[in-house]
């Protein structure tokens, strides 16, 4: 019974570590791709460069058969932004906003694509 739960245990935290470990790649992916992107700023006409500082993942949703990702994104220079991937392509990224305002307007617009497209929020 003892080798058992020892088993079942190790199994638990494979896959505990397996499902953080894809949240961490999809995010140091994100960030190099978002590195390389410009950004359109709140505060500015033209897209800036951007350093990212620290990138989250919010949200990842199928929708019209093609993966989306969210992330809410700090950077040096201009606060906070958000970001939207579909398949490792940058769709939406804009920065300049305060970290909650950056967290409501990622989560909009994966409910405005999810409503344009139709697909399944995970």
């Amino acid at each position: 019974m003892k080798k058992w739960l020892a088993l079942l245990l190790v199994v638990l935290s494979l896959v505990t570590l397996t499902a953080c470990g894809g949240d961490k790649d999809a995010e140091t992916n994100a960030k190099s791709i978002l590195n390389a992107a410009e950004a359109d700023c709140s505060s500015e006409d033209e897209p800036v460069s951007v350093s990212i500082k620290k990138i989250s993942l919010l949200k990842t949703q199928t929708a019209h058969n093609k993966e989306y990702s969210y992330f809410l994104v700090k950077t040096d220079s201009y606060d906070w932004g958000y970001a939207e991937l579909c398949e490792g392509e940058v769709v939406t990224f804009a920065v300049g906003y305060s970290r909650s305002d950056a967290k409501t307007r990622c989560e909009d617009l994966a409910d405005y694509r999810t409503s344009k497209l139709g697909g399944i929020g995970q």
